[in-house]
């Protein structure tokens, strides 16, 4: 039993690391109260992409999609770049998500949502997605 939970922490601790990682490789801010402070002060839409450290699709899409250096530029041109746990709770609730990972784009003031879709995306699924948040 002991073993057993030790593999659990350690996997967790691994995953979380994972989400720390990403946000500071990628340049994601992963406190919405700043994040909603630089998208007033640069006047841009936040993405906010809600993840969990169990969900294997969070790390692709962060992996395959977010990684890319096309996408990567494109979103930290275009919008202030948010990752959250969905698991802390350190959000408002009016984006908790059933679904994951959720991407979100919110507005500079952080009150207004424009568009959300669940699920993974690849990266044209990812500009289709994005082409819709667009009036």
């Amino acid at each position: 039993m002991k073993v057993t939970m030790m593999m659990i922490l350690t996997t967790l601790t691994l995953w979380s690391a994972s989400i720390a990682n990403f946000a500071q490789t990628m340049g994601y801010e992963t406190v919405y109260e700043k994040a909603v402070a630089k998208a007033k002060k640069e006047n841009k839409n936040i993405m906010l992409v809600m993840v969990t450290h169990y969900c294997p699709w969070c790390r692709k899409y962060e992996r395959d999609t977010l990684s890319k250096k096309s996408i990567r530029d494109f979103v930290s041109n275009k919008y202030v770049t948010l990752i959250l746990n969905r698991e802390a709770k350190k959000f408002p609730l009016k984006f908790d998500t059933p679904r994951i990972p959720t991407t979100f784009f919110i507005d500079p003031e952080g009150d207004r949502l424009i568009y959300k879709e669940m699920g993974y995306k690849n990266k044209t699924e990812f500009y289709e997605m994005e082409k819709r948040v667009r009036p």
